[in-house]
């Protein structure tokens, strides 16, 4: 992996640690699940592709 996949993975990564406090919060005109569900299913996706 390129230095510059790792810079924008780590970004991105970053992005989901710092939403983290909003875990409980969900918009349902945006979507029926919370914002942790969504972090925890983007940090899934992360890790099936990383193998």
């Amino acid at each position: 992996m390129t230095n510059n996949h790792t810079k924008i993975l780590n970004q991105l990564l970053s992005q989901i640690e710092q939403n983290i406090p909003n875990k409980a919060l969900k918009n349902d005109a945006v979507s029926k699940s919370t914002i942790g569900w969504q972090l925890d299913h983007s940090l899934k996706v992360f890790n099936v592709i990383s193998t």
